[in-house]
This record gives structure tokens, C-alpha cells and sequence, in this order.
């Protein structure tokens, strides 16, 4: 092809440049429509036939059937020339210049030049025709340059890790191994097996440190929390984000924190039931709708409208059917949010937002920014719409959502501290939004991989899932006696309350969450420098303000020095009854310790006590050829993807 500059009648602009490939369907629209030549170029055509015509002896002329991909008419037209494009050549054409014999350097094709290797610690000279020798200096510096840096910063790294008493470590960034399709929680497992419970590596230019130690975790967690308070910060350019509770820092996150953690207190918990209740209803109508067609189906389409539905109405109070309207806006936009694998753009976006937090703000990147917005506008109304009830209530009522919970508490506090004299800052708008959107996404997202995960390891321990099922129908019945008869209804006789009578249920719990953890690691940053060691001394080393602390529960909890057989399913060993092979209490943390532990974490129990108590009292569930278990990778998460499972009703 000739230089897009010298193509005939077309007058070259001067603020264009010698294009690159990516532009040339730009120069190719450009042409068309300057020259009038559009009108003579069919797209979405199919050529059926090419054939010589009829007279192409005398005209040279040739015939061409084809179908017209719109109408799927086919028809035929007589061409004088035809002209066969294939692209870039297949192998490589050289150009011959005088002299070139002389030349004393090394001649490349640039479709020869893949990479950089064959140049390290060289001095090059790039000669080029046209736009050729800026690719080949793109293709060998810039790869050069990234590469020196990144050992730079490993070697700094390397050095600081032996100044601060730490094994050191060469772990790729998690952006890059989620990239090729690799989990980064295994990427850690491995380097704990090859350099011990306590390492520093480089991400992002800071340094890393992996505590798989249940002591050291402790400590970091809770007695040198004011030290360990904050998370690393990933900023992006998007006020609702900023205003995540798990974004915030020192001062403003303690001040949300203490509006929004009552919210989750065992007497707000028990005003939600009813919402779990009439959620948990649908989920048993839907389920057995799936089990008259087909028994064996995905068994993450029924948990994941089961949580969607129950989140919406907890939140909010809007009662809502995913399975059967899908198409309702707030379904498919919060849908857009969690459940699903991380794209290029987004773990791009995310890589930036971790290493350059200031620069993304600065460029404006945001995560799926057309359903935050929406999920923000919502959530707004609502928050204005209840406010507004509050003020012309002439009486107190019990809040039964989570944005009537937050304002109560609101409310509560604000009393409580005008008769102290403190003054007192309410939670705006902004601030309550985030918290409505987090709601959302860390409440599905935790709730729903609780369930299935539960569901799926109760599958593959048949012996465990029938001992779990006699003893929910045993415990109703003891709670039915208890209410002398009066009551069989399993709905009234499972309260907030009578849950904690279900010991083998929340062991199963216990136990499908230590087996298969969803969270793999927990993030803290140094604010200060602190010296770190274990009671008995064997391991000691310096933590400088900066250094990110990164504990990995997997690790923790597939650690036989914390529970015995790691490896097995064994529910029992979170019954008091079994205090002959204890555990390591403080190796359990799947969501968290300390004041930055999860502050919903008691209501994804609740949802995941309420939804498997039912679910293993009216239906039976085992594996199908189908089943296997696999995961999305969702910045420090794992989400079950599809579980195909075979169930039937008791």
C-alpha cells in the first residue's frame, strides 16, 4: 500500500501525521467520503462465487455472486477487475539500497522484532523508513527501560527486607497473575511454602509483608491496631467511592464507623427478619419451579436472586423478583457490580489505582461508572424520601431497611450527645450513599459465596449433609414443644433468637468457611514505625510507616499447625463437645479481626444461617457429572462461578 500521505486526490491535512495501523480505518472512512467513493463500497456482504464471465475472453471482464447479509438476497454483478486483499504480507520483503553492503550494523525487518531480547546493556541507534523507527524504538526501550526499573525496585526492596530482619521474596503483582488467568492466593501459598510464614516482596513499589503467623496477625489486628488502622489506599475519581467505609482512614473512618456499626447490633438485626423471611419464600417457590423442569441446574442462579432479592429489600425495603424480572433497572444495574470476573480495563484501572492513586483521580478513571451513578441516584431518592418521613412522623417507628436502621441509630446518637454537650455531625448524603453501594456489592457478593460454598461442600459430604438435616428437623421440633404446640410453622419457630439452637448448623458454617475461604487476604498500612515479634521470640522483624501487612486466611486456615487435617470436611471440630482436638481460635478470621473486621459480618450470617436452615430442611442436594467447583478472581475475593448440582425436594 502506498503512504497514506500520497493517496491519489486526497489533499493531506496538515495536523496528520505518517498514520499508524490502528488509524488506518480512520485515513480508509476519510477517503471514502472526501472522493464521494462510499456510495460504490457494500459492507456486510458475502461472497458466494467468483467465476470468469461469460465474454472474458474478449473483455477480460469477471462475475461475482454474492448474498447481502441484511435481506439475504443473493445476486450477481459483473466486475472489469477484481482485486484479492490479504493484508500484511505472509513473509518478509526487504528493500535493497545502495551501498547497504557497507553498513556495518544489524539489518532487521521490523516483522522479525517481537521483543527487546538480543539489546540488554546495549547503546542502540534506531535508523528507520517513515514511522518504522519509532516502533522499533517503542519495542526495544521502552521494554528496557520498565525492565531496569522493575529490578531497580526489587533490589531496593531486597535490601530493605534484610535492614528490617525479613526474608525476602520475588512475588509478580496480582494484576498481572489475575491478567494470565492465575489465582494470586496461590501464588502466595507457594512462596509461604518456599520462604516460611513471614516475607517482604515488592508490589507497586512499596514494601510487602505476608504474615501467615496467627499471633503476629493478632497483633497487627487488634493490640497495635492504632498503628495497623488504615488500608492501602486505591483511589479512583468518583465521590461515592471515596466515601466507602473500607476507603476511609483514621478520623473519618472512625466517625462512620461508629454510626454505622450499630446498625448491624443483635436488636437492628432482629427488626430484618421479616425481610429475610419473605425472601427466603420466593428463593423455596423458586427452587421448586427449577426442580419440576430439571432437577440438575446452576445452583448460583437460585442463591444469587435469593442474596440480590434480600440485599434490595434489606436495604432499601423494595421488594423485588430477579428470577422471574430480570430486567428490572436496579437488578441489572447492580448486577453490573459484583459477581463476575474482572475485565482487562478493570484490573487495569485497578493496577493504576493501586500503584498511582493521586494520577488515576487526576485522569478520572472510575469503576463501572453508568451503574454507579444510577445505584447513587436511587439510593438518594430513598435517603430524601425517609428523612423527610422522619421529620412528619408524630411517633416513633422501628426501621426495617438499612437506611432506616442507619438513621435511627443517627438519631439515637444525636440525642445522646446533645445531652452530653459534644457536638455532632451527621452522615450526609454522599457519605450514606457509599454505604447503601457497599451494601450492596460487599453484602451479595460475602452472603452468596458463603451459601453456595456451603451448599457445594455439603453435596460432596453426603454422611455431613444428612447429620445437618436430622438436626434442623430435630431442633424445630424442640422448638415447637418449647411454644407448647401452638406454633408448627417453621418461618415463626426460627427466630433471630432460636438460631443459635442450630449448633451443627453454624459448625457446617464455621467449617465451609475456614475449608473453602472466599476473603484471601487482609490488608493493613503501617502509620508508624513498630517492631513485631511473637511471645516466645523465634520471629522478630521491623515494620516501617508505609509497609503494607497483607495476612492470607487461605493460609491460615489450611495450616495443619492451626487445624488438624486441613484438607477434610470435618464440621465437628467447631462443636464444644470436641475440645479433646482443639483448633487455633486465632487462626480463624474469615472476615477480619479487630475494629477494622467486617462491620456487616453478623448480618451475611444471618442471611446464611436463615437461607441453609431452609434449604436443608426441604431439599436434598448431590453432585452431577457437571460439578466442579472454580472461581472468579475479584480484587481480594474469590466468587464461585456456576455450580451445577442435582436437587431434590425431601
Amino acid at each position: 500500500m502506498c503512504d497514506n500521505r500520497s493517496w491519489a486526490k486526497l489533499v493531506h491535512k496538515k495536523n496528520r501525521i505518517s498514520f499508524y495501523n490502528e488509524n488506518q480505518i480512520k485515513i480508509l472512512s476519510t477517503y471514502l467520503i472526501e472522493l464521494n467513493f462510499n456510495k460504490y463500497v457494500r459492507f456486510r456482504h458475502e461472497v458466494l462465487a467468483l467465476e470468469l464471465a461469460d465474454d472474458y475472453e474478449q473483455t477480460g471482464r469477471w462475475k461475482l455472486r454474492a448474498r447481502n447479509l441484511d435481506t439475504m438476497e443473493i445476486f450477481e454483478d459483473i466486475y472489469d477487475g477484481v482485486m484479492v486483499c490479504t493484508g500484511h504480507h505472509g513473509t518478509i520483503s526487504m528493500p535493497m539500497f545502495p551501498g547497504q553492503e557497507q553498513f556495518k550494523g544489524r539489518i532487521i525487518h521490523t516483522h522479525s522484532l517481537k521483543h527487546s531480547k538480543g539489546f540488554d546493556d546495549e547503546n542502540v541507534v534506531v535508523v528507520g523508513i517513515d514511522y518504522v523507527s519509532y516502533v522499533i524504538g517503542i519495542v526495544v526501550i521502552i521494554p528496557l527501560l520498565i525492565w531496569a526499573i522493575v529490578e531497580l525496585n526489587e533490589f531496593r526492596t531486597k535490601q530493605q527486607c534484610k535492614r528490617q530482619n525479613l526474608p525476602y521474596a520475588r512475588v509478580p503483582a496480582w494484576n498481572f497473575v489475575a491478567l494470565f488467568g492465575k489465582r494470586f492466593d496461590m501464588v502466595i501459598s507457594d512462596t509461604i511454602r518456599k520462604h516460611g510464614k513471614v516475607f517482604g516482596f515488592n508490589m507497586w513499589n512499596h514494601l510487602n509483608i505476608s504474615i501467615a503467623d496467627p499471633e503476629l496477625a493478632q497483633i497487627v489486628c487488634n493490640r497495635e491496631f492504632t498503628k495497623f488502622a488504615n488500608h492501602h489506599n486505591m483511589a479512583v475519581s468518583d465521590p461515592v467511592w471515596d466515601n466507602f467505609l473500607f476507603v476511609l482512614k483514621d478520623e473519618d473512618w472512625k466517625r462512620l464507623r461508629a454510626i454505622i456499626s450499630p446498625t448491624f447490633s443483635t436488636g437492628k438485626l432482629r427488626q430484618v427478619k421479616p425481610c429475610l423471611d419473605d425472601a427466603i419464600k420466593l428463593m423455596a417457590k423458586n427452587l421448586d419451579e427449577k426442580i419440576s423442569k430439571n432437577p440438575v441446574f446452576n445452583m448460583k442462579e437460585i442463591i444469587g436472586a435469593f442474596t440480590m432479592d434480600s440485599i434490595i429489600q434489606i436495604s432499601m425495603g423494595i421488594k423485588i423478583d430477579s428470577i422471574h424480572d430480570p430486567n428490572n433497572l436496579i437488578i441489572q444495574n447492580a448486577s453490573k457490580l459484583f459477581g463476575q470476573g474482572m475485565s482487562f480495563t478493570e484490573l487495569t484501572i485497578f493496577a493504576l489505582a493501586t500503584a498511582f492513586p493521586n494520577f488515576v483521580k487526576l485522569l478520572g478513571f472510575r469503576f463501572q461508572p453508568e451503574a454507579m451513578k444510577f445505584l447513587a441516584n436511587i439510593s438518594k431518592e430513598m435517603i430524601e424520601k425517609k428523612r423527610e418521613e422522619i421529620k412528619i412522623r408524630s411517633k416513633p417507628q422501628k426501621a426495617s431497611n438499612f437506611i432506616e436502621l442507619i438513621l435511627e441509630v443517627e438519631q439515637e446518637q444525636k440525642q445522646v450527645l446533645e445531652q452530653s454537650g459534644k457536638p455532632f455531625k451527621y452522615v450526609n448524603n454522599d457519605e450514606l450513599i457509599a454505604q447503601c453501594i457497599t451494601f450492596f456489592t460487599a453484602g451479595y457478593d460475602t452472603t452468596s459465596s458463603i451459601i453456595l460454598i456451603a451448599i457445594y461442600l455439603l453435596a460432596s459430604n453426603p454422611d455431613k449433609q444428612e447429620k445437618l438435616h436430622q438436626s434442623i428437623i430435630d431442633t424445630i421440633e424442640k422448638l415447637a414443644k418449647q411454644r407448647d404446640g401452638d406454633c408448627d410453622d417453621p418461618y415463626e419457630l426460627i427466630t433471630f433468637d432460636s438460631l443459635n439452637n442450630f449448633e451443627y448448623l453454624n459448625a457446617v458454617l464455621n467449617e465451609s468457611m475456614r475449608s473453602l475461604t472466599s476473603v484471601f487476604v487482609i490488608d493493613r498500612v503501617a502509620t508508624e514505625d513498630v517492631r513485631l515479634e511473637t511471645s516466645d521470640k523465634k520471629i522478630w522483624f521491623d515494620v516501617r510507616k508505609g509497609d503494607i501487612i497483607r495476612i492470607p486466611p487461605i493460609d491460615l486456615h489450611n495450616d495443619p499447625e492451626n487445624f488438624h487435617d486441613p484438607e477434610k470436611f470435618i464440621p465437628e471440630r467447631f462443636l464444644a463437645e470436641n475440645a479433646t482436638k482443639p483448633f487455633n481460635k486465632m487462626a480463624f478470621m474469615p472476615f477480619g479481626s479487630g475494629p477494622r473486621k467486617c462491620v456487616a459480618a453478623s448480618l451475611a450470617l444471618l442471611e446464611a444461617k436463615m437461607a441453609l436452615v431452609h434449604l436443608f430442611r426441604m431439599y436434598r442436594y448431590s453432585l452431577d457429572p457437571k460439578t466442579k467447583l472454580d472461581y472468579y478472581v475479584i480484587i481480594d475475593s474469590l466468587i464461585p462461578k456456576d455450580i451445577i448440582l442435582r436437587v431434590d425436594k425431601r
